[in-house]
């Protein structure tokens, strides 16, 4: 008896067809994604077992429909889209590899070394403008010196240091001083 219940759902699901795919293409806005939600659909029907008796087939078909949409939908909506896993991995790793922490702790010990061959007076002068954020009328008056031998120190602690760590130091651009 079951069986020919079933047989008989699955053809009135076939004979109103049309009208349903009507009906929910309206309703979700998309053809071929109410093409999709009806194929399913049949495939859920034709697979129940234990069939009760339907009082009203178009609108249990329709709502069964809906039913299927919405998990689709959700479903699409918690997978991740095809780029994602890609992105995933491609996050660059801010973190540095073990080669540039040497790298840089080479670096500080040539700056170090480099602070050390310096006169007390260059390296007084680079670390209280360089470290501490003085400026150059601040480091002259403590040091009982001019802002502009200051500068002139400044500038040859930097150039000193530099050609010690191989570097090349950036060529300061004409114009006007600031005071600051």
């Amino acid at each position: 008896m079951a069986e020919s219940h079933q047989a008989r759902l699955t053809d009135l699901f076939a004979a109103n067809y049309n009208e349903l795919f009507r009906r929910l293409a309206r309703r979700l806005g998309s053809r071929e994604f109410a093409r999709e939600v009806l194929q399913e659909t049949y495939l859920r029907i034709d697979r129940i077992s234990d069939v009760a008796v339907v009082q009203s087939p178009r609108d249990y078909f329709f709502k069964a429909a809906v039913n299927v949409a919405k998990n689709q939908l959700k479903y699409e909506n918690c997978r991740p889209r095809a780029g994602a896993v890609d992105e995933f991995f491609d996050i660059a790793d801010e973190a540095p590899d073990a080669l540039r922490v040497l790298e840089a702790r080479s670096e500080v010990r040539a700056l170090k070394a480099a602070l050390e061959e310096l006169p007390v007076r260059r390296r007084t002068i680079l670390e209280a403008m360089t470290i501490e954020g003085c400026s150059a009328p601040v480091v002259a008056k403590r040091l009982k010196i001019s802002s502009r031998t200051v500068e002139v120190e400044l500038a040859l602690a930097l150039e000193f240091c530099a050609a010690k760590m191989n570097r090349e130091l950036p060529k300061r651009l004409g114009g006007p001083r600031f005071k600051i």
